[in-house]
Order: C-alpha cells, then structure tokens, then sequence
C-alpha cells in the first residue's frame, strides 16, 4: 500500500517535468528566431574586431550582436551617450557593420 503523500509527489514532479519541457520548447524557439541566431563565431570575432575603433564598452558590444540595430533610434538605445561619442558619419558606419553581421553567413563571407 502506497503512502498517501507518495502519489501526490509523483504527480507533482510529472507536472513540474512537463511544465520544464514547455519552458524548453518556447525558450528555444525564440531562440531560434532571435536575431542573433544564424551568427557565427567567424563573424562575431570580426565584427568584434570592427568595433575596436570605436571605444565601445563590453555591454554595448554584446547588445549590438544581441539586437543589431537597424536605426539611430535603436543604436541610441544601445550606447550610452551616443551624440557625444560619436560624429553621425561614426554612427552610420557602426550602423553599416550591423547590417553586415546581420547577413547570412554566405552572404558575409562573399563580401
């Protein structure tokens, strides 16, 4: 004869084993889709080495790999005190080098 509390714990740990496997499946499947999913090493090392001339700090590195932004708008959001660190002309470059690691990895070895 079981213990009455034994049932309820295996129960309760089947739900808590299929409730981590929902969280798994949704995690990566954004995962999947997220921005940053179809880079590579190669690039990230290169874009990163790109990214030296402009003094960024560490975080405003990984952010710009994490979200690539595609507008002043969104490259303000990211580095922090942006007009003063930079000349438009600087903002558009560092602009021009998201859209290159935004490309598939073909597409950014071609050019």
């Amino acid at each position: 004869m079981p213990l009455p509390g034994a049932r309820r714990a295996v129960s309760g740990s089947c739900r808590s084993l299929q409730d981590v496997e929902v969280i798994t499946e949704q995690a990566t499947g954004y995962l999947d889709k997220a921005a940053c999913a179809a880079q590579s090493r190669e690039g990230i090392a290169r874009f990163v080495e790109a990214l030296q001339r402009f003094q960024l700090t560490r975080a405003e590195e990984l952010m710009l790999i994490n979200s690539r932004p595609r507008s002043l708008v969104e490259l303000h959001l990211i580095v922090e005190e942006c007009e003063e660190r930079m000349q438009e002309e600087e903002m558009q470059e560092l602009l021009s080098l998201c859209a290159v690691l935004d490309s598939p990895v073909g597409e950014a070895a071609a050019s």
